[in-house]
């Protein structure tokens, strides 16, 4: 990073990380439910092997070249 970076980045980062935090406190999943939750997540056409990450650099990479991840919200 540096002392001159753009006061931009560490703000999207940070908004990212909210967004990300409310999608998964609204929705949880299978095994951890609250009150509350109005669905769960679910992996569509994927297994969790194949959704784990290999490398944990700028861009992360998982195995064979995954494209996305797809989810489907179940009640």
């Amino acid at each position: 990073k540096g002392t001159r970076i753009c006061i931009g980045m560490s703000l999207a980062c940070a908004e990212l990380y909210l967004g990300l935090a409310r999608l998964f406190r609204a929705y949880g999943s299978r095994k951890v439910r609250t009150e509350g939750n109005m669905g769960y997540l679910e992996l569509f056409k994927k297994t969790a092997a194949e959704v784990e990450l290999m490398k944990g650099v700028f861009i992360p990479g998982g195995k064979g070249g995954l494209k996305g991840i797809r989810v489907t919200v179940k009640k």
